[in-house]
């Protein structure tokens, strides 16, 4: 038996996060007015941890909302790193 997730389980988390961060910035609850594509491009910088800084959120809720994406971000990569690497 393997433990852990197959590789297309870990691409799968790894795009579907990506999708809801780009959801989520792109939504008008945060008031953060990112076009789709714009949200997408910053949900993959937090994501990567690479942090341009060319996009950033400017409210105070977007910040916050932030900080969790890429806490959480950081531990679903690390885990499907792992899963394809094992």
């Amino acid at each position: 038996d393997q433990e852990g997730f197959s590789v297309m389980e870990s691409v799968q988390a790894i795009v579907m996060y990506l999708l809801l961060g780009a959801c989520v910035y792109h939504s008008t609850v945060l008031h953060e007015d990112l076009s789709i594509v714009d949200a997408l491009y910053f949900s993959v910088v937090t994501f990567t941890t690479v942090g341009y800084g060319d996009v950033c959120p400017a409210t105070l809720w977007g910040k916050l909302v932030t900080i969790v994406f890429a806490f959480c971000g950081i531990s679903i990569l690390g885990i499907a790193i792992g899963s394809i690497g094992s």
